[in-house]
């Protein structure tokens, strides 16, 4: 939500309608296993989104100019961690979406070295 107001060329620019609702489900699982100086650490996780309703409108000087609701979308992260000795860490993160047409991927790597 925002309030109305003037454009730099003198144009009006109010909300009309910004009322959504979406629904998520998702799954998460976590695990851990230890020896005498290591631990290694598993993570992940999926989650469906969908949007129950929603249309976002903005008037400009007359004309709207409107944002329907999007389709199912889905995401997912699976994560590894090892830790060893003291202070010494990796950690491996791996995500992917899909909203609409639009995928995005990534990958996080850290390395952790307390001294």
């Amino acid at each position: 939500e925002f309030d109305g107001f003037t454009g730099p060329n003198g144009e009006r620019i109010s909300l009309e309608d910004g009322e959504t609702a979406a629904a998520r489900l998702g799954l998460a699982w976590n695990g851990e296993w230890q020896n005498r100086n290591d631990t290694g650490l598993i993570h992940g996780g999926i989650n469906l989104h969908e949007p129950i309703d929603g249309r976002t409108g903005i008037n400009v000087s007359g004309p709207s100019i409107a944002s329907e609701r999007q389709d199912t979308g889905i995401d997912a992260t699976l994560g590894f961690g090892y830790h060893w000795q003291e202070g010494y860490s990796l950690n491996l993160e791996a995500t992917a979406s899909r909203q609409d047409k639009a995928e995005e991927y990534g990958i996080d790597l850290g390395l952790k070295i307390q001294f």
